[in-house]
């Protein structure tokens, strides 16, 4: 990392670092990088655990506005708890790590918030069989439990409705709101949307939307009689304007894949896809993939 005053803050933070944790050390080759045993001593609920692990922690160029990445690196954790493709730690719902994080959007913040608690849930769950602080599903389904507790309602459904207002910026306080309730948004989620909102991007919750919870939507519309013959014209059209972000902002080949699902849905049920919210990349690649449906 180059010395200047930009910086200053980011040094400080990694010396703070290292004098709660000693034991870790900026790598000589990698400065982005930190590495070392890293010793905590967390308690949850009377229940005490002193333990220490060898981690490695990676700071991404615009930190804090990304998060750093931690994984561990002496091979006691298996991959198969909570552990994203590249072995680094999952510490949950990416809306809910944020919150966290932005409440102490610091180094050592990120270490004691997020990296110990991960730690100190793994030697909880390996002595007691469950997580300290609840679990949620591996990958998508966990996603759409967080947003169902975060919302505070019982169905996919209205979990997803809720978060097609915070992918596509439409919160009209006239509108019902998608929980169920009969009550307009304004009187309902609205506020509690704004403050999800600030927790993340726009674009991440489009992210969200389309590729975890849109499979869902489509899943549970194709397999629900009662909603299956019709879907809603203006959702469709809510739903058509939400999915032309594709080429402009996701270059993702999931995402485009689950868009032909999509579009291949609204054919089979006698939609089409409104022209004027699809661009002329997309329609494109509707053309070319007719004959692939």
């Amino acid at each position: 990392m180059p010395s200047t005053a930009e910086t200053l803050p980011i040094l400080y933070q990694i010396d703070e670092l290292i004098r709660e944790h000693p034991y870790l050390h900026v790598d000589e080759n990698e400065t982005n990088t930190i590495r070392g045993s890293l010793e905590f001593n967390r308690s949850f609920e009377g229940i005490s655990i002193k333990d220490k692990f060898e981690i490695e922690i990676y700071l991404p160029k615009n930190f804090p506005d990304d998060l750093p990445l931690a994984k561990e690196i002496g091979g006691r954790i298996p991959s198969d708890f909570h552990k994203n493709p590249d072995e680094t730690f999952c510490f949950g719902a990416p809306e809910e790590v944020k919150r966290i994080f932005r409440a102490c959007p610091t180094l050592i913040g990120f270490v004691r918030n997020l990296v110990e608690p991960y730690l100190y849930s793994f030697i909880y769950k390996e002595k007691y069989g469950k997580m300290p602080w609840g679990e949620l599903s591996h990958g998508e389904q966990g996603i759409l439990e967080h947003y169902k507790e975060r919302f505070g309602v019982s169905h996919d459904i209205a979990a997803i409705g809720l978060l097609r207002i915070l992918a596509d910026e439409d919160d009209r306080g006239h509108y019902d709101c998608p929980c169920g309730s009969g009550k307009r948004l304004r009187d309902c989620h609205r506020e509690l949307l704004a403050e999800v909102r600030r927790n993340q991007k726009t674009l991440d919750f489009l992210n969200e939307y389309i590729n975890i919870v849109l499979p869902k939507l489509l899943n549970i519309r194709l397999n629900d009689n009662s909603v299956n013959k019709d879907l809603d014209k203006r959702e469709v059209v809510r739903l058509s304007k939400i999915l032309s972000e594709l080429d402009k902002n996701i270059k993702n080949n999931k995402t485009k894949e689950i868009y032909f699902q999509f579009v291949h849905y609204l054919r089979k049920m006698g939609h089409t896809v409104p022209g004027e919210y699809i661009s002329k990349t997309l329609m494109r690649n509707m053309k070319k993939s007719k004959g692939k449906h």
